[in-house]
């Protein structure tokens, strides 16, 4: 597995992990995603320059798109959450 692969399995851990917990502890549908959004992202850019030892120069275009896939799962593990405890 090489070093991009790794990233987007941890990546995609922090995002359902933070997703489940955050929706499962606030009842609040958008501040528990944002919460999960940022917690998971957030920690996730920590990894990376833990791991490099420098901060990326292309950190701010990666923060991003981590941002939007972070959003993405929160929403639908969110709604999934929400629909099965209707």
């Amino acid at each position: 597995m090489d070093e991009g692969t790794l990233g987007i399995f941890i990546l995609a851990a922090l995002i359902i992990g933070f997703s489940v917990v955050c929706h499962w502890k606030i009842h609040h549908f958008w501040i528990a995603t944002a919460l999960a959004t940022l917690s998971a992202t957030l920690l996730f850019q920590v990894i990376a320059y833990i791991q490099l030892g420098y901060l990326d120069p292309f950190f701010l275009t990666a923060f991003f798109v981590s941002v939007f896939w972070a959003l993405v799962g929160a929403l639908i593990i969110g709604y999934l959450m929400r629909k099965k405890t209707k």
